[in-house]
């Protein structure tokens, strides 16, 4: 099934390796370089309103309901959808949902 509306592009910040260490045992710095994988087109709305409400109990408010084609995401993993070149919306995963029928899944942001 593809995505008729899908202006936008969501990406996720790759995960970081798991540190290494030298002959002291010390963790060897690396230098940060903060690398995007993209993950598809998708339809990212503004959406102040939702209140969200997470398993432990905390309330917390979504600006972007970001609807896309492909693979779940994590909850907590950082992400963006960009509109050109353009970031649109930037921020933490919260409450992603995968589709049973369509290939779609959906996250707040």
């Amino acid at each position: 099934m593809v995505m008729y509306f899908s202006p936008h592009i969501l990406q996720v910040l790759a995960e970081e390796e798991e540190p290494e260490y030298d002959s002291n045992g010390q963790v060897i710095v690396k230098p940060e370089n903060n690398t995007w994988e993209t993950i598809g087109v998708c339809r990212c709305d503004d959406d102040n309103t939702q209140e969200l409400k997470s398993d432990n109990g905390d309330m917390y408010m979504s600006h972007y309901h970001i609807v896309y084609e492909g693979r779940g995401l994590k909850e907590g993993s950082n992400i963006r959808c960009l509109f050109g070149e353009t970031v649109k919306a930037e921020g933490i995963a919260r409450n992603p949902k995968s589709c049973n029928y369509f290939n779609y899944s959906e996250v707040w942001i």
